[in-house]
């Protein structure tokens, strides 16, 4: 869980210092650095449940109606 967290703050401090140097608006480094929390939320709670929550289930139960359509 640390690497993941060093790896988001690096592309936290890339992406912050990009803006800045380009001089973006406010709403633009706010729907960014948004988007980089969200993500690493995400990832944090995949990576937490990774016992119970199992993605192959996941996608299995989102594709099994479509795969029971008539060919």
């Amino acid at each position: 869980m640390i690497i993941i967290a060093l790896l988001f703050f690096s592309i936290f401090y890339v992406e912050c210092r990009y803006l800045k140097q380009k001089n973006r608006n406010v709403r633009t480094i706010f729907i960014v650095m948004s988007t980089n929390a969200f993500l690493f939320l995400c990832f944090e709670a995949l990576f937490f449940f990774s016992d119970t929550f199992s993605m192959t289930a996941f996608i299995e139960s989102f594709f099994y109606p479509f795969d029971k359509l008539p060919k």
